[in-house]
């Protein structure tokens, strides 16, 4: 085939240079740095006073895909191979979140602030990312302290049962032992710990569905629950175990909701468990104390009583054997 010189030579150039002259435009990244600010600070500088408080384990919704990436333990998410254009990002907001605060920058520039598009908290916002650019983005939620009227308030009652068995009325055999010093979580986010009276209530500043989750590690024990209305006393979650790695879900509204945790410590002794029972728990209606005092440290209450409930076990166990032994 014949072509002019003119026509040859530029052929010819781009088969020598690779390609080169055809080659893709260059995709760009995107990192978000979840982060939230404490209850009641509005920062002067959110990187000074905000950086440090990581959400892990949180959500984000990218260019209209819900939970598109998860934040890592460091609270990070990196979204790659992304086209010159817009791109909508959203973090999931945390308890008793209020407003947002979003930063972003290129990675290697001046530090200068992006111009960023703001929709409602639903939407997000929209960054601009160009051909190559890495682009880093902070963002902030403030958090509210303070209870609203009316709002959502959960109170957990957390108890430790006497026995491993199952007992027939979980009210009359655990709550004269209250549990302190136990964490709660809805999802990842962290209610708090018990006080030293087994109680901890949270305010979520609205009426909403709470993974509900925490207590006594599966390994050490078995825990149940039984929710009721603050109001009417009618019943929110009939009693259930939840068992090791799972949440109850548990719906509250206005009129607050009362969960009560039974801890039952796991049977050492290798005989079978007691099947659960069929009947219900009894409802406590209980004030909502707050957070009270941290009992903390490796004296924890809850520990201290599984360590009582296994001595008696392993002394039980000691003594049939060598009844046994004797015969």
């Amino acid at each position: 085939m014949f072509c002019g010189a003119v026509l040859c030579a530029v052929v010819l150039s781009l088969v020598v240079a690779g390609g080169r002259g055809v080659s893709a435009q260059a995709t760009g990244s995107l990192t978000v740095h979840a982060r939230y600010c404490d209850p009641g600070v509005v920062p002067d500088n959110p990187f000074a006073e905000c950086h440090d408080n990581l959400l892990t384990g949180f959500a984000v919704d990218f260019d209209g895909v819900s939970g598109a990436a998860t934040t890592g333990d460091d609270g990070n998410a990196t979204f790659t191979g992304l086209d010159p254009d817009q791109h909508l990002l959203f973090v999931h907001m945390p308890l008793k979140a209020t407003t947002p605060i979003i930063f972003c920058s290129v990675e290697g520039g001046d530090g200068s602030e992006l111009t960023l598009t703001s929709g409602d908290t639903d939407a997000g916002v929209s960054v601009p990312i160009e051909a190559g650019q890495s682009v880093i983005c902070d963002s902030y939620w403030l958090i509210s302290d303070q209870p609203s009227a009316g709002s959502a308030v959960l109170t957990v009652h957390a108890m430790t049962c006497p026995g491993s068995d199952i007992p027939a009325d979980f009210w009359t055999a655990c709550s004269p032992n209250p549990a302190g010093d136990i964490e709660f979580f809805s999802g990842p986010t962290s209610l708090g710990t018990t006080d030293s009276n087994g109680m901890l209530t949270y305010n979520f500043g609205a009426s909403g569905s709470v993974y509900l989750n925490g207590g006594v590690p599966g390994e050490f024990a078995r825990n149940f629950i039984f929710c009721s209305n603050d109001a009417d006393r009618s019943t929110v979650v009939n009693l259930a175990e939840v068992a090791a790695g799972t949440s109850a879900s548990v719906s509250v509204g206005p009129d607050g909701v009362t969960c009560d945790w039974f801890i039952v410590p796991e049977n050492l002794s290798g005989q079978t468990p007691t099947p659960a029972p069929s009947g219900t728990a009894v409802v406590t209606q209980l004030p909502n104390t707050g957070a009270g005092a941290d009992a903390g440290g490796s004296g924890s209450p809850w520990l201290m009583a599984l360590f009582g409930v296994i001595s008696l076990g392993v002394l039980s166990v000691g003594l049939k054997k060598a009844q046994a032994i004797g015969k």
